[in-house]
């Protein structure tokens, strides 16, 4: 038996129920007439049943399900999936972004820095907002499809409400599964975002080396024009500002050729910027960025071979 206020489980003998307290002395006529509040109690189970009691009655009364915000959902998307017992759903959510990961690498790979950012800025969004914002619209569609096959699977109210208690309210399980499959995600998110990010922080510090070695080129410049012959190092050329942290030396040959070693975190070496100048037909110098070792993607677009 069930209690037609709660939807709590009874025994047959209980005329009060024990989780609410409600007399169930109506209950044999509530229960016979089959109201769908019943079997919506039953389903969701006692905890926080008002909350979705309320969004399913309007669900109900539109004629359809649409946007709100659950918050359990935002907060513990993968979590609040499994506690409600929407197997399915943990996982296509749990998969998804594993399959995202695929073409959002391609576009990293075609080094793109503007559509790689649009692109996880796009997935993060769906990701994070799209589960909270329809929440409750999945979780009615779940609690609709099992009251059905309840009532296709037998005529007894009361073998329908009881198909609906095994199968609906929360899990408890969910937390041995979380302490699982939670370090397996984050381990999987982080081999994924790392490499992402690691490249981005290349391609900003190689941008403001760039930016050093165009300032230091025009010195060098300078001093060609003066001598016309190019200096033995940056002091030579009246440059004065100090080198950056990811910059680990500066060479210049006699041909006025500029290479910059760069150097990641750790000191660890990236490759070699170098800057190429070249004459107008004014005797003016002008110069380019370019490099042989490191790799286009991290280079600025105007460094880049193609």
């Amino acid at each position: 038996m069930f209690c037609h206020q709660c939807g709590a489980a009874l025994a047959a003998v209980d005329r009060f129920c024990t989780h609410c307290g409600c007399s169930q002395y109506e209950r044999d006529d509530v229960v016979a007439d089959g109201g769908e509040e019943l079997f919506y109690k039953v389903m969701i189970g006692p905890k926080n049943q008002d909350y979705y009691l309320k969004h399913f009655a309007h669900f109900d009364d539109e004629g359809h399900a649409g946007i709100t915000w659950n918050w359990p959902a935002f907060l513990f998307t993968q979590f609040w999936f499994l506690y409600r017992k929407m197997w399915g759903y943990a996982a296509l959510y749990f998969v998804v972004p594993y399959i995202a990961a695929i073409p959002l690498g391609v576009v990293s790979a075609l080094g793109n820095e503007k559509a790689t950012i649009v692109a996880y800025a796009v997935w993060v969004l769906i990701l994070v907002f799209g589960p909270p914002l329809y929440a409750n619209a999945l979780y009615y569609r779940h609690c609709r499809k099992k009251i059905e096959s309840a009532r296709n699977s037998s005529g007894d109210v009361q073998r329908q409400l009881g198909e609906l208690a095994a199968r609906g309210g929360t899990s408890r399980a969910v937390w041995l599964v979380l302490l699982l499959i939670v370090p397996f995600i984050v381990g999987i998110l982080a081999a994924i975002a790392l490499p992402a990010y690691q490249d981005h922080s290349v391609r900003v510090k190689l941008t403001g080396d760039v930016a050093f070695g165009m300032r230091a080129a025009q010195s060098i410049g300078n001093y060609y024009s003066r001598y016309e012959q190019f200096p033995e190092n940056l002091s030579q050329a009246g440059f004065r500002e100090t080198l950056p942290g990811s910059i680990s030396s500066v060479r210049i040959e006699t041909s006025g050729l500029v290479h910059l070693g760069i150097v990641g975190s750790g000191d660890k070496p990236i490759g070699t910027l170098l800057l190429v100048p070249s004459w107008g037909a004014d005797d003016r110098i002008s110069w380019r960025c370019a490099s042989e070792d490191i790799d286009d993607k991290l280079l600025p677009k105007q460094c880049r071979k193609r």
